[in-house]
């Protein structure tokens, strides 16, 4: 015995469509037993109108019915709630539930009165109970009258001791607030269990949004209600229960307590399923433990062996218990199908059939049915998304992996045993069919509900052949309906039907040739006994055209055939079309002729079609007219290609390959004959070529080719006419073939045809392009100093253009333009993204075309300016420049001069053709860029450093606070020439705008002056000021535009951004600044500010050494304006403010640049020295050496 607890992989869910799906009652069970569960609701209508109609509607969209699946038990999917809807239509209380007695109830198999006594388990009165008549809630909608109150509290009687809720719906004029609250109060409702709902224009609004209020509403009251009768079969084994003597029933079986646990496990799985409709999970695991006890209950009480001695009453027992078996299968199946498992369902069905034949015998083949009966009807329900997780890849990815052998809806299992296990229903139902060893109606359904699926799959189903059907495969499925039901219904047109279907899909390669042979004689003789004439020759038309079906007779009546019309829907003879120039070339310019070849290979063979139809004389077809059709297909207007139609010349020599016919213009048609006459020696196909010049160009193709051909014997007992459309775009549309192509050719010497092959250029052999004359346009540059384009440049580019007359301008173009197109070439491929440029000729809007119509006339060359821009997007990557490079292309725009164009649709054809090409390397920026901040200094005279001991008057008067120190900055930006950008050379600057700014907001920055240009250094003046005086530094960023031109032109001005530069200032740290004033060249005055901008008093001591310098330089400070000593003991400065040392000093260096005397200032307190800072231009440290910069010196 196989358990049903066999573990299986878990499989990944996958998307389905959330539809409702229906199916047929199942035949050989109560529908009742396999109904999906959800909660029952009783809409009760006591009114007959419109209004009550339209929420009837609005409650359908809600409904469960009695399905056997909805896409709403799947687990985990965002569906709405669905509940069993039972509509009641009477005017009475609905009482159709049974109340709760204190007795046995008549379900229990110890009421004597009960179908279960005295031994039973569950019959499908119970279950009808919950799905059918005992409703969780009631919605009664009903009209308000006198009687309202009154009816109202009778059903409130009825329903509260069942614990159903009541939800009244009033329809019929509105009622005031006043009678809806005494309604309310009488009746004893909630105010959610009240609605009132009128006829309006807004009725179906309204009544859906009722609907979806109550049904949202009710949902816990559901849960809470079958909770309740959940609980109180769970407390069943804590009864004691005596059982009635039953002496008048002959029994052998004995109720025993497994019996009722296994009554009250399978109601206590199904009262689960109306509590969690969305998710079966947890309800597996019951309905398990029950199968289990049904399987041994079925073992210990019903062995094979006794069956044929069970009295009448235990073979009535031993049914119900097999159905309750099969019942509880068929929801454990379900249950995993909906949790999305359905290797695990399917392996749980094979449990099931090998259970029950162990127990019972294997030779029940109509139950067996019957089990793949009801597996093939759920599951031609699932969506297939859920089925699809049975493909092979899906189990290689499971953790418990088994031994498996896919086939075409299945897999085979070698876990221990070999078993199949079929996952499409289209084999389900073969294989309940093929249980049914009798030739009956119901196999013939079952067959017949196969085939329905697998032809559906076939045609719906994209991707992977592997996951269709086979085209023999349904051939074979038909031909077995159609010998059943040739079997079962000799008379009728069924099996004629199926034998149609099959030979359907039979082909000219067919390798079923037994099977066609037969399909052919069957069909044949039917319908010569019909005297159907057109069926009994398409057949046999379809018949000469297959390989595998060889030479028979079966026509023997003599039928009328002189005058058959064949149906288009059947090709009998192929037509393939080739355009080109010439042999050795497909492409074509206006007024060259554009040759058509037209191979023509009958499909049919004329020797077999006339012994099949049993015809004395030699059959001939003929094809009397054939019509070749072009359109043009560009979408540029219409095309002037002409209709060419080649009819039949019997006097024409047939042998001729290939035939030309002479082409006349008739009413713009051009009309030729050949001899278009086959028969069944002719061995290769006719080739017909037709020419014609093309005076617009274009993309043609041949779009159909018109057919009228006929099949005749020489007597005339034989004449099948047909008139067909071919359509060449559909024969031919196989991009895998599009390589190359054959044209015929005849040696002029030995008139000999030979096959060339031509390439196809992956065009479709029937399309032809046709170009404008190319015009003769050259571009070339004027000599510029242009080697690059820096990006965020706009550069005009100058460039000369000719365009030369060809053939003493005999072309008369209706335009010529040359367009422009800037690409970017080199580095990587997302960074071309952050690129984009802007292209306009001369004043031209940007991409427009620059037209050459008047240059033409002039037969010379003009300038012409080409305006580019390179910009880069905001927060773009730091672009290489070394790796990329602009490319300019050109192209030339010719548009065929159309007189006869009346509308813009009609316009003419454009041809493009590539003119010229440059390229330009991409240079990052104009220039090379240094940013430095320095400190400066003013004169005493100004505030910025506000002494708190002096106190002012008037404007300049201080706040009594702290005072708050200015300090002055000067941010120098240092500009240098780009390699290879300007052939060395700075560009041209006009002007340099400073953005210097923080993002502390406390603080203060004030650019002073404009910006002061000193040869390739700009300096801006700046100071910065907290507003509190409680920042110790500050960071500051700074960024400057520079304005340039390119050396050489003045009409362009370009913008550059530099990076962004953060750098600290010390904002109250005290410092030693140095100016220095200039008396000759070798005298120098040296002032020494020393500056405390804080609160607290710091001690210093100073010392000049005259003679410590690296360059030798020796200092005489003997002057005797020197008031400050060489070295000073520790002296305070006070807080916000400054100590000045002045030192006049002379040297005998005369080198332009000479080393100051060392001068130290010491902290006392925090023994540190502090550095000294030049705020002048005059001096700057080399080598960490202050050094003295004369004014012969550069700075």
């Amino acid at each position: 015995m196989i358990s049903l607890y066999t573990g299986a992989p878990t499989l990944t869910q996958l998307k389905v469509n959330p539809v409702s799906i229906r199916v047929p009652i199942m035949d050989n069970y109560d529908s009742v037993f396999f109904r999906q569960a959800s909660p029952l609701l009783v809409v009760h209508s006591t009114a007959n109108n419109t209004v009550v109609d339209t929420l009837n509607d609005a409650f359908s969209q809600y409904n469960l019915g009695s399905c056997v699946w909805d896409n709403s038990i799947l687990k985990n999917r965002l569906s709405s709630l669905k509940y069993i809807i039972k509509f009641y239509h009477q005017q009475g209380v609905y009482d159709e539930f049974m109340t709760e007695s204190d007795g046995h109830s008549v379900l229990s198999p110890f009421n004597p009165k009960s179908d279960l006594f005295p031994n039973g388990i569950l019959s499908q009165k119970w279950f009808r109970k919950y799905y059918e008549k005992h409703p969780f809630a009631v919605v009664c909608i009903i009209e308000d009258n006198v009687e309202l109150v009154q009816r109202l509290k009778e059903m409130k009687a009825v329903y509260t001791p069942s614990r159903i809720r009541l939800v009244v719906i009033i329809v019929g004029k509105k009622i005031d607030d006043e009678r809806l609250n005494s309604i309310r109060v009488e009746v004893n409702i909630s105010k959610a269990d009240l609605y009132q709902l009128e006829d309006s224009a807004n009725l179906q609004k309204d009544s859906e949004t009722i609907v979806a209020t109550i049904t949202s509403t009710i949902k816990a009251n559901a849960s809470s209600f079958y909770s309740d009768i959940q609980h109180r079969i769970k407390q069943r084994h804590k009864k004691y229960y005596t059982l009635a003597e039953s002496t008048d029933i002959d029994t052998k079986i004995t109720l025993t307590p497994r019996f009722l646990e296994t009554r009250n496990l399978i109601k206590e799985a199904i009262i689960n399923e109306f509590i969690s409709p969305h998710n079966m999970e947890p309800t597996l695991s019951t309905f398990e433990t029950a199968y289990q006890n049904l399987i041994e209950l079925l073992d210990e009480n019903f062995p094979a062996s006794i069956i044929s001695e069970l009295f009448d009453h235990d073979k009535e027992l031993m049914l119900q218990l097999q159905n309750l078996i099969d019942t509880v299968a068929f929801h454990i199946v379900r249950g995993y199908l909906s949790v999305e498992k359905p290797v695990v369902a399917l392996k749980k069905h094979t449990a099931h059939v090998v259970n029950v034949t162990e127990v019972l015998g294997s030779s029940r083949q109509k139950w067996l049915s019957s089990q793949y009966e009801w597996l093939a009807e759920l599951m031609s329900t699932v969506p297939p998304s859920i089925l699809n997780q049975t493909d092979a890849k899906q189990l290689k990815k499971t953790k418990n992996k088994l031994p498996t052998m896919p086939f075409f809806g299945g897999f085979q299992f070698f876990d221990g045993d070999y078993y199949d296990v079929y996952s499409h229903p289209g084999l389900i139902f073969m294989k309940a069919a093929s249980l049914l060893n009798d030739d009956s109606i119901h196999r013939a359904e079952l067959l017949e509900q196969a085939s329905s699926l697998f032809k559906s799959d076939s045609e719906t189903i994209s991707g992977a052949a592997n996951k269709k059907p086979s085209t023999g495969f349904l051939q074979y499925l038909d031909w077995e309906l159609a010998q059943t039901f040739e079997k079962l219904l000799p008379k009728g047109d069924k099996a004629l039907q199926y034998y149609e279907t099959c030979f359907s899909y039979s082909d000219r390669k067919s390798n079923w040739s037994n099977l066609d042979s037969a399909l052919v004689t069957k069909l044949m003789r039917e319908y010569e006994l019909r005297n159907d004439t057109h069926k009994l020759v398409t057949t046999a038309i379809r018949a000469a055209s297959m390989k595998g079906i060889s030479k028979f007779s079966i026509h023997t009546k003599k039928i009328p055939m002189d005058s058959v019309v064949l149906a288009n829907d059947y090709d009998v003879i192929k037509v393939d079309i080739l355009c080109f120039k010439d042999s050795n070339s497909r492409s074509l310019s206006v007024f060259e002729p554009l040759g058509t070849q037209m191979s023509i290979k009958p499909l049919i063979d004329l020797a077999k079609l006339q012994d099949i139809l049993n015809v004395d004389d030699k059959l001939s077809l003929t094809i009397n007219s054939l019509s070749v059709n072009y359109q043009k297909i560009d979408g540029q207007g219409k095309g002037n290609m002409k209709k060419v139609v080649v009819t039949h010349a019997p006097s024409s020599n047939p042998d001729l390959c290939p035939m030309i016919p002479d082409l006349k213009d008739e009413d713009e048609t051009l009309e030729g004959s050949v001899n278009l006459t086959m028969n069944s020696d002719t061995k290769s196909s006719k080739v017909v070529q037709v020419f014609q010049p093309c005076q617009r160009a274009g993309t043609y193709i041949v779009s159909s080719v018109d057919v009228q051909l006929v099949i005749s014997d020489v007597n005339g007992s034989v004449k099948i006419i047909q008139d067909k459309s071919i359509i060449i775009d559909a024969l031919q549309s196989r991009p895998e073939i599009w390589h190359h192509d054959w044209v015929y050719v005849t040696d002029k010497d030995s008139k000999v045809a030979k096959r060339i092959p031509i390439r196809l250029h992956h065009d479709p052999p029937y399309m032809a392009r046709v170009t404008s004359l190319k015009p003769k346009v050259t571009v070339s540059t004027q000599p510029t100093n242009i080697k690059g384009i820096v990006l965020g440049e706009k550069v005009t580019i100058p460039f000369n253009i000719s365009h030369e007359m060809i053939g003493e301008n005999k072309i008369n173009y209706g335009k010529v333009q040359l367009s422009a197109k800037v690409d970017i070439i080199g580095g990587l491929d997302g960074e071309k993204d952050f690129i984009t440029t802007q292209v306009n000729w001369d004043n031209l809007k940007d991409d427009e075309y620059l037209s050459l119509d008047d240059l033409s006339a002039k037969n010379g060359s003009e300038e012409h300016k080409l305006n580019i821009a390179l910009h880069t997007r905001p927060n773009g990557p730091s672009l290489d420049s070394k790796s990329y490079k602009m490319n300019i292309s050109m192209q030339t725009w010719v548009k065929d001069s159309q007189p006869e164009a009346t509308s813009e649709e009609d316009d003419a054809e454009i041809a493009v053709y590539d003119t010229a090409s440059f390229v330009y390397p991409i240079i990052n920026k104009p220039l090379r860029c240094g940013f430095s901040v320095f400190p400066r200094y003013r004169n005493e005279g100004t505030s910025d450093m506000p002494c708190p001991f002096v106190v002012s008057d008037g404007e300049e008067a201080q706040p009594t606070s702290m005072p708050i120190v200015t300090r002055l900055w000067q941010g120098s930006l240092r500009l240098a020439p780009v390699e290879d950008c300007f052939d060395g050379q700075l560009p041209e600057i006009v002007k340099t705008t400073f953005n210097i700014r923080t993002k502390n907001q406390e603080v203060n920055i004030e650019k002073l002056g404009d910006v002061e240009e000193n040869g390739d250094t700009m300096s801006q003046l700046f100071t910065s000021r907290s507003k509190s005086g409680s920042h110790r530094n500050v960071s500051v960023s700074t960024s400057v535009v520079i304005e340039w031109k390119r050396p050489g032109q003045h009409e362009r001005t370009n913008f550059f951004e530099t990076e962004e530069w953060e750098i600290a200032l010390p904002l109250s740290d005290p410092r030693v600044l140095l100016e220095i004033e200039e008396e000759d060249t070798q005298s120098v005055k040296l002032k020494y500010i020393l500056e405390n901008p804080t609160p607290r008093i710091f001690t210093f001591t100073t010392s000049l050494a005259p003679n410590e310098t690296t360059d030798g330089t020796s200092w005489d400070v003997s002057d005797t304006r020197n008031t400050s000593p060489l070295e000073q003991p520790a002296f305070p400065v006070l807080p916000f403010n400054r100590h000045t040392m002045v030192y006049y000093c002379r040297c005998s260096n005369e080198s332009e640049t000479v080393d100051l005397p060392r001068f130290k200032v010491y902290d006392v307190h925090f023994k540190v020295f502090l550095p000294t800072l030049v705020v002048t231009r005059k001096a700057r440290v080399v080598n960490k050496c202050l050094k003295w910069i004369k004014k012969s010196g550069t700075s």
